[in-house]
């Protein structure tokens, strides 16, 4: 750069940012809150359907028979495998 151009070049006016202000403008995602908890995507929505209809229609119209006998009906233990319940902490 030739020493003229520098020149000219050095004296244009600079903002004067200071490191809180190039942070937050950087950091844009920080001012956004995250979504609600109960605001489920659409493959945990589904995943929800599943678990309802499974429970509804599976396993509510066993529970009395398994608390009588202390045991789970096979029917239930597989077909929580199949739908993925099986591995859920709750």
């Amino acid at each position: 750069m030739s020493s003229k151009l520098f020149k000219q070049v050095a004296r244009l006016p600079r903002k004067s940012y200071s490191t809180a202000t190039a942070f937050a403008t950087s950091r844009q995602d920080v001012t956004v809150p995250p979504p609600p908890v109960n605001l489920l995507s659409e493959n945990e929505t589904f995943f929800v359907e599943t678990v309802r209809k499974f429970s509804q229609s599976v396993v509510k119209p066993l529970v009395r028979e398994m608390d009588k006998n202390s045991k789970m009906n096979p029917i239930v233990t597989q077909g929580a495998f199949e739908n993925g319940v099986s591995i859920l902490r709750v």
